[in-house]
């Protein structure tokens, strides 16, 4: 059996403990946005700005009771929006809402929120999986 860098598989291991962190902090965010989804209502935001070039972070704003939030989100990670060409300045797009904090808010319904995190948590629990048997394969 070959025999690697003690470094190396203690990177690996490192690394692995950050994806599993990740991913604990991806199934509280999942929890959060379906146990708010009986209560999600919708109303139309503006697309403030974007940072960071193409299918980067932008931000959007909205109001409810006539007081102003923002949220933020990354097109290239959002099915509705992969395509979209329109997400510029300016860009009216549906804003998704917990009427009891406003602050939790998306573009996409929250259903559809909440098991996009729970796929990106086992995504990452299987990377960091891989990346432990690795590590220890080549201890």
């Amino acid at each position: 059996m070959p025999r690697g860098n003690k470094t190396t598989s203690s990177s690996a291991v490192f690394v692995a403990l950050l994806l599993l962190l990740v991913g604990v902090a991806r199934i509280f965010y999942a929890r959060e946005f379906a146990n708010a989804q009986p209560r999600e209502q919708v109303t139309v935001g503006t697309i403030c700005a974007f940072y960071g070039g193409l299918g980067a972070q932008h931000c959007y704003t909205f109001a409810v009771d006539g007081k102003d939030h923002s949220g933020y989100f990354y097109p290239f990670m959002e099915e509705n929006y992969k395509e979209s060409k329109d997400l510029i300045q300016g860009h009216q797009i549906s804003v998704y809402f917990d009427p009891h904090d406003p602050a939790l808010s998306s573009p996409v319904e929250f259903g559809a929120r909440s098991a996009a995190y729970y796929r990106d948590s086992v995504r990452l629990f299987m990377a960091a999986f891989l990346l432990l048997v690795i590590a220890f394969l080549f201890r």
